[in-house]
């Protein structure tokens, strides 16, 4: 009899010490709202129903039974049936309206018992929705408590990310192999759908640093990066965040400061910076290692040429014959309504993802179309197949000085605007012809009032 008291003892002592700050109320089974808070670590079935004694403490049997019928894992939706699934989806699993049941200790461990209801998940991907009410055994660390998913604070539902999707939260190391393939001043405001991949606080970073003016001295120009593009290759990058186009997508990657120690004076950023890429401008399964690449050359500046000593005048002097003169920039003022027939001459000059937005005041006088259309027709995206990314108008460099264009306007000292109309080009390739107006944005050396040399 004494045996049987000690035994029931130390079964009730057991069953106390296991159960934490478990409430009566959750303990009968008064829901409370909670929501993941990090990617949690989802228990199986066979443990919920070996730990029954712990979390059915104080329960209702009729809840007892909605959770040994709901906790299959058969039951679950796909993206919660592998952590390889769950950690593209965290933001989605993040947004799932729960309720804690039950919390314990045993094993030396904190164990979390919530309730996934499928009526309040029903808007969820199909992937992520619940069929019928379903219960998951969790760790107590990746659950918070007294509140659950809200649109105005956590944002929309978000797609169903496969293993193989570039999904928000995700990190990738990699190294940029074609530097062309870069959008220098490319104005990632334009376009927010970037947003779901990174946090609150990197938007803002991402806004001030991606453009060239915010990158290392020796980055700020097409024709510094012409100079240095051997050293891209040694940039520790990573791409954070994917802009979807109808044809190819471009991605943001980061260039942390902490990271790029190693590159030279000029070239080594002082803060972190961002830069928007072709898809084709880098390698996802690639990336600088030190042990493999080595570290890059130090830059050698260029030293002014010594001064040649004076030569003495001979008895019968050559004629001497001028240096050609070097290429100027245009200096051309335009009058609203009167535009000026020009040449491309350097199509490098080009500035091809420029947003005008700034110069709306200064810009419409000279306009005959409305400033949105001439802004959005201003940019790569809106031209001809054939000339709408940096390597297709490589291959089409010397056919830009047959194009027939107007100088329209001059803003911000430095820029020209040049009208291209389909009427007036049709004798352009038909990869070059543009269907309807559009416009290119230049600098004053990439035009001419007199035709190129053929």
């Amino acid at each position: 009899m004494k045996t049987k008291i000690l035994l029931s003892l130390l079964l009730f002592l057991s069953i106390s010490d296991a159960v934490l700050a478990q409430s009566k109320k959750t303990a009968k089974g008064l829901q409370v709202p909670c929501r993941f808070i990090s990617e949690p670590t989802i228990y199986g079935t066979n443990l919920i129903k070996k730990d029954q004694k712990y979390w059915s403490l104080g329960m209702d049997k009729k809840l007892v039974k909605e959770v040994l019928a709901g906790c299959d894992s058969l039951l679950w939706p796909l993206a919660l049936r592998t952590e390889t699934l769950r950690e593209p989806n965290l933001r989605n699993l993040q947004r799932y309206t729960m309720n804690l049941i039950a919390r314990y200790a045993v094993r030396d461990r904190n164990y979390t018992l919530v309730q996934i209801p499928a009526a309040a998940n029903s808007g969820m991907p199909i992937e992520l929705r619940p069929a019928k009410n379903i219960y998951l055994l969790v760790s107590t660390a990746s659950i918070f408590t007294d509140r659950t998913y809200s649109h105005n604070l956590d944002g929309p539902l978000l797609p169903f990310f496969s293993e193989d999707d570039f999904y928000p939260g995700k990190r990738v190391h990699c190294r940029i192999v074609n530097r062309g393939e870069l959008y220098s001043t490319y104005d990632v405001s334009d376009d927010t759908t970037w947003h779901v991949y990174v946090e609150d606080y990197e938007k803002e970073d991402i806004e001030n640093y991606s453009s060239e003016g915010s990158w290392p001295e020796k980055l700020q120009t097409l024709e510094l990066r012409e100079k240095y593009n051997d050293y891209f290759k040694y940039f520790n990058a990573y791409a954070i965040a994917v802009i979807k186009g109808t044809s190819s997508n471009k991605y943001i990657i980061q260039i942390p400061a902490y990271e790029n120690e190693h590159m030279p004076e000029g070239l080594m950023p002082e803060t972190d910076i961002y830069m928007v890429i072709g898809e084709d401008g880098i390698d996802l399964e690639d990336f600088y290692d030190e042990d493999i690449d080595g570290y890059p050359d130090p830059i050698e500046e260029e030293l002014a040429p010594a001064e040649e000593p004076p030569v003495a005048p001979e008895e019968d002097p050559v004629e001497e014959v001028p240096a050609p003169a070097p290429v100027e920039a245009i200096v051309l003022d335009i009058v609203p309504g009167n535009p000026v027939k020009v040449y491309i001459v350097d199509r490098g000059e080009m500035y091809s993802s420029l947003d005008i937005s700034s110069y709306e005041t200064e810009l419409k006088p000279f306009l005959t179309k409305p400033f949105e259309y001439v802004k959005t027709n201003c940019k790569e995206e809106s031209w001809p197949e054939g000339i709408n990314t940096l390597d297709e108008r490589d291959e089409l460099n010397a056919e830009f000085r047959l194009y027939n264009v107007k100088a329209i306007a001059k803003f911000d000292s430095n820029y020209f605007l040049l009208e291209v109309n389909p009427e007036d080009n049709k004798h352009m390739p038909a990869a070059m012809q543009p269907t309807q107006t559009m416009y290119f944005v230049i600098g004053p050396k990439g035009i001419s009032l007199t035709a190129p040399a053929k």
